[in-house]
């Protein structure tokens, strides 16, 4: 996941990215949340991977720009069969 986020920082006409299927988990999620802020991605896809609620947070935090690095260019994002609970999807509702 680490030389996808990288290649994502050098891809500026990327609008759509699906990594749906690639048990990417918390950690390799954590690294794309990295990169976001930085790219023009604007759906991401990421069903039937396993995140948990906390990775939410982050995601959250990224998305609104209170990581330090201003808001991300999502305004598409599809966490289908991922196995979210409440909690997690309570940080989505609130950056939303």
């Amino acid at each position: 996941m680490i030389l996808l986020s990288q290649a994502l920082a050098s891809a500026p006409n990327l609008k759509e990215l699906d990594v749906s299927l690639n048990e990417i988990g918390p950690n390799g999620f954590r690294h794309l949340c990295d990169v976001l802020p930085v790219t023009n991605i604007e759906t991401l896809v990421c069903n039937k991977n396993f995140l948990g609620d906390e990775i939410l947070q982050v995601f959250a935090t990224v998305i609104c720009g209170e990581a330090g690095t201003g808001a991300t260019k999502i305004r598409r994002f599809d966490f289908s069969s991922c196995k979210l609970n409440d909690s997690g999807l309570f940080f989505l509702i609130n950056a939303l």
